[in-house]
């Protein structure tokens, strides 16, 4: 089989599939992409990537607002210059400059992805994604990374994901913020920056003595145990 590069149509066609397969039209995250073009036989790693690159699109600032609409609620231009005009109070959006700047947009994409991104992706499973998923990783730190990357990133645990809940009471929450607040990281900055130092020489005297201490000394070596393990 021949393969062949996407055209710039195409790419924005793939592009708002993928965008829609995995947001709604509120931004709001799908908790199982539609299956229309994720197919359950796309791998796990191919997911991951797709899911980022439409994060990217909508949750970063890669790509303008006139775009981000385009690829989530709609299918003419005119329509998302009426709309940006509405909301912004611009004296005048034409839908030939909204066309303009959302095809500036494809081609960028073009550039920074090749012709073939989600050709391979989505279409050739035995094609090595390497090239994709560093790419991608390279454009999330240059303009800003999703905001559930980092959010998980400054939590030190792992919470176990099965399916959304989409809403629990207020002291449930409350709840769940207590238990897992000592694990983000900035609160774990804040109890190493309030260990003083005699306090740090003393926990690592019980660390490498404790088995050899008696009267208190060995008690609370036993305490710090009980608490680690």
């Amino acid at each position: 089989m021949v393969e062949r590069s996407m055209t710039t149509r195409e790419i924005m066609k793939l592009s708002k599939d993928v965008v829609r397969a995995y947001f709604d039209d509120d931004k709001m995250y799908r908790e199982r992409p539609k299956r229309a073009i994720i197919s359950d036989s796309i791998s796990e790693e191919r997911q991951n990537l797709l899911r980022g690159y439409a994060e990217l699109l909508i949750r970063t600032d890669y790509v303008n607002k006139y775009m981000k609409d385009y690829l989530l609620i709609y299918e003419r231009y005119e329509d998302v210059a009426r709309a940006n005009k509405s909301i912004r109070s611009e004296s005048e959006i034409s839908s030939s400059s909204v066309k303009s700047s959302i095809w500036y947009e494809v081609k960028k994409i073009k550039s920074d992805f090749g012709d073939r991104f989600l050709y391979d992706v989505l279409y050739y499973h035995n094609k090595d994604i390497s090239i994709y998923v560093s790419k991608l990783n390279e454009l999330r730190s240059k303009y800003g990374q999703c905001i559930v990357d980092v959010m998980k990133k400054n939590l030190s645990i792992e919470i176990p994901y099965n399916t959304f809940i989409y809403h629990i009471n207020d002291t449930e929450f409350k709840r769940l913020l207590s238990i897992i607040k000592p694990y983000f990281q900035k609160e774990i900055i804040n109890a190493v920056n309030s260990i003083t130092q005699e306090m740090a020489g003393y926990y690592w005297f019980l660390l490498h003595n404790g088995e050899y201490l008696t009267g208190l000394d060995r008690d609370r070596y036993l305490e710090l145990k009980d608490n680690t393990l």
